[in-house]
């Protein structure tokens, strides 16, 4: 069973805001391991973007804040999820660049069929529901505080 929390895309963060999104594959990237969704979601969606269906990535981190950090200390490239961008990006310097085409997919709840019936996750989806219609996702992302 899936309960969607919002809908997802990737956001490419580059140095230069004149970037061509097809000049991408010819930069140096920081990005979160292979076996991490948001790479694979990338290959699957644009690896006949980029040479040999791979970015140039010689720099791996497993958390957000540290691909940030790593890619507007030096001249790596990087993405990062559409959440996370919207909730950071008054704190990021790097200039996300558009794609030819959008990658939406969901982040969601995911738990098995009869744990639906456990008191504790009902109640949590009953609150979850009740935070989202007190104000979107979407709203509570631009007003997040956290500093990276």
């Amino acid at each position: 069973m899936a309960k969607q929390i919002y809908p997802e895309s990737v956001v490419f963060l580059t140095h230069n805001p004149e970037t061509k999104f097809y000049k991408l594959a010819q930069h140096k990237w920081v990005t979160y391991p292979k076996d991490y969704y948001l790479p694979q979601i990338v290959r699957r969606f644009y690896a006949t973007e980029f040479p040999n269906n791979e970015l140039l990535t010689p720099v791996t981190f497993t958390a957000p804040y540290q691909l940030i950090k790593f890619a507007e200390q030096t001249d790596y490239d990087t993405y990062v999820s559409k959440s996370f961008y919207k909730a950071h990006k008054a704190q990021i310097t790097l200039s996300p660049l558009e794609p030819k085409h959008e990658t939406n997919f969901e982040s969601c709840f995911i738990y098995r069929k009869n744990k639906s019936e456990i008191p504790r996750l009902v109640n949590f989806l009953k609150e979850w529901d009740k935070f989202i219609n007190e104000k979107d996702y979407d709203s509570r992302l631009e007003e997040v505080k956290v500093n990276i």
